[in-house]
């Protein structure tokens, strides 16, 4: 299984060390930090049954993402200003301070929503496969896409000839529908729900 990872900043991480520690900070270290916690999170797709491995990958990316997202911006949030220790007492910015305390309570209430992805990936490790029916596939052509109605794994799916453009897959993932790898399609949970939705994202890819 590949391992997906996103670039941590260094250069950042270092300047962030400097603004509130005089111990030298130890390159890469950072990123090692951040490989390690991505490594849990596929460990955790290790012992997801196969036919919830699909969407166990999907959750550990999005957390590898997120998480390289969330590690830069913190530092960004310490070179707003530095410690006390560093800069030292005459004419401290207590406001730059203010604001950027306020900034890490955001940035950590944002660390503790992406943990999420963890627990979504632990949660399908008891999944239950979907059981089969009886119900038969569908399929029409749209003006953008196929439709399928895959019963079998209860997906919608919209297939498409070649890969569909930004703004395209901006609606798509809009309207709850995401890529699969495996199948090659875009798809969401077959449901009524579902059914109108297809009609709202060929309203909307015409009016790009």
């Amino acid at each position: 299984m590949e391992r997906k990872y996103y670039e941590i900043n260094e250069m950042q991480a270092r300047q962030a060390r400097n603004m509130w520690s005089f111990t030298e900070y130890v390159a890469g270290s950072a990123t090692e930090d951040y490989k390690r916690c991505v490594d849990t999170a596929y460990l955790y797709v290790d012992a997801v049954p196969e036919h919830a491995k699909e969407k166990a990958l999907y959750y550990a990316d999005m957390y590898a993402k997120k998480l390289a997202e969330n590690i830069n911006k913190g530092f960004r949030i310490e070179l707003m200003c530095p410690s006390v220790m560093i800069s030292g007492a005459g004419n401290f910015p207590v406001r730059k301070k203010e604001k950027q305390n306020e900034a890490r309570g955001r940035h950590y209430e944002e660390y503790e929503r992406i943990k999420g992805y963890l627990e979504k990936i632990k949660w399908l490790k008891n999944s239950k496969p979907i059981e089969p029916t009886d119900q038969p596939n569908k399929e029409y052509d749209g003006d953008y896409f196929k439709v399928k109605e895959n019963a079998e794994i209860d997906r919608l799916q919209l297939v498409f000839d070649g890969k569909p453009s930004e703004n395209v897959r901006r609606i798509l993932k809009s309207n709850g529908y995401k890529w699969s790898p495996k199948n090659e399609t875009w798809q969401r949970q077959l449901t009524d729900n579902a059914r109108a939705s297809v009609v709202r994202v060929e309203r909307e890819i015409k009016a790009i």
